[in-house]
């Protein structure tokens, strides 16, 4: 079974690099988009990582990366976390408003392999009640 951090894209991490990767995660992140903001039509976006591509493995990986307007992923190149969060309020997706203020309320740090669990977790939830309230039979 794959694990769902096994999502991700770099272009640094040779594991994470190359097209079928970015497609993967952005497929991902559309969904998830969806999920959090309520709406089925996602604007086309780039795909941001919050923590430094080139800084390891880990911040390939789907817990450190959000959905981000082409402008506002410029307007972030080279910025530490901190100076990135005002610029993800600005944005028009809920994921990364969200991942913004939750960081900044909370004045905690940010941890991207805890990220990728929590959005596991909640994609395996989503698709599990998506079958029961269908009426598919999910067989353990």
């Amino acid at each position: 079974m794959l694990k769902f951090e096994a999502i991700g894209f770099s272009k640094h991490v040779k594991f994470y690099q190359g097209s079928k990767n970015h497609d993967r995660a952005y497929l991902v992140l559309e969904l998830i988009e969806q999920k959090l903001s309520g709406r089925t039509e996602i604007d086309d976006f780039t795909i941001e990582h919050v923590c430094a591509d080139s800084q390891g493995e880990e911040n390939a990986q789907i817990g450190n990366l959000i959905p981000l307007e082409n402008l506002l992923n410029q307007r972030g190149e080279d910025k530490t976390i901190e100076e990135k969060l005002a610029i993800y309020e600005d944005s028009n997706f809920a994921t990364a408003r969200k991942l913004a203020r939750r960081i900044m309320q909370a004045n905690e740090s940010f941890y991207p392999k805890l990220r990728s669990k929590y959005l596991g977790e909640m994609s395996y939830n989503d698709i599990v009640n998506f079958l029961n309230e269908d009426n598919i039979i999910v067989e353990n």
